[in-house]
């Protein structure tokens, strides 16, 4: 049986504000350095960084990452000749360039409706990792044409245990001013938390949703065609609340890419459920083929 291939150190370079606990963490359970396992081959080592280099551009926090291996010679100590490759000694590096830690981004967008279709304009704002460890927060203010403004707050951890999971904490406010009625408007106020594996083969999420119909001016000449609601009406609609639960496993993913896949294939399960309670389970299976 041949030596396992191993991992000696990792280098990083260019992070001048991401501290370094970050990418050890990141990179060290990846890479398997400090334990006693190994890779059973060169090419698998190189698979391995090459993922990881993957998950680090798509965390947001780098304008580039670039990785590359470098397997150093045996060389004897009595004649000074090379013995050949040293599988037991690989070094790493990963040459980052940071994104800047504000981030702004204007959006609008045609959301199609029932009646017609509404244009919704949204501002974004964002932190990447303001005290270096990965983290980030995000605001994002919304209004539409058609009477419907949103608040979001949402601020991700990583690394919030020994497998690296990733910790969302997120709450919405939304305030619809329907069409139903002309007195009232819908208040709506979710709060919300998410745990997803580092592998992301789980994940689980729990939101608390609390409605509300509450009194709106009245506008006269507008909505002339809809009728008000009754006082039986508002008191069924009026300050309820729910607790969701879901969660998504993915047993098997084999796509060549989580965004464009062309080939492989994606199985996924998931259970929701309210009130604490799973009541609605499903299995969803897709498969990928450039040629088909």
């Amino acid at each position: 049986m041949a030596d396992p291939v191993k991992i000696k150190n990792v280098h990083i370079k260019g992070n001048n504000r991401i501290k370094s606990v970050y990418f050890e963490k990141e990179l060290s359970a990846g890479l398997k350095i400090g334990t006693s396992d190994g890779f059973g081959s060169i090419e698998e080592a190189q698979a391995a960084v090459i993922n990881l280099n993957q998950q680090m551009q798509r965390s947001g926090l780098f304008k580039s990452v670039n990785a590359s291996m470098n397997v150093p010679n045996t060389i004897d100590p009595v004649n000074g000749e090379s013995r050949g490759a040293n599988l037991r000694a690989v070094e790493v590096q990963f040459e980052v360039i940071e994104n800047i830690v504000p981030k702004l981004e204007m959006e609008t967008n045609v959301k199609p409706g029932s009646r017609s279709n509404d244009v919704f304009f949204s501002v974004t704002g964002a932190l990447r990792s303001p005290f270096g460890y990965g983290e980030t927060g995000k605001v994002a203010i919304g209004t539409s044409k058609m009477g419907m403004n949103t608040y979001d707050l949402e601020v991700k951890v990583p690394h919030i245990n020994q497998r690296l999971d990733d910790l969302t904490l997120s709450g919405t406010l939304t305030d619809e001013d329907k069409t139903f009625y002309q007195s009232h408007k819908e208040k709506q106020s979710a709060l919300s938390t998410k745990i997803s594996s580092k592998d992301g083969a789980h994940e689980l999420s729990a939101a608390m949703v609390f409605r509300d119909e509450v009194p709106r001016a009245h506008q006269v000449g507008e909505n002339l065609g809809i009728k008000d609601a009754t006082g039986g009406i508002l008191h069924a609609a009026s300050s309820s609340s729910k607790l969701s639960l879901k969660y998504i496993g993915t047993p098997t993913d084999t796509r060549d890419s989580s965004f464009n896949p062309t080939k492989g294939s994606l199985l996924r399960t998931f259970r929701m459920g309210y009130d604490g309670l799973f009541s609605c389970r499903g299995v969803s299976l897709y498969h990928y083929c450039d040629q088909c």
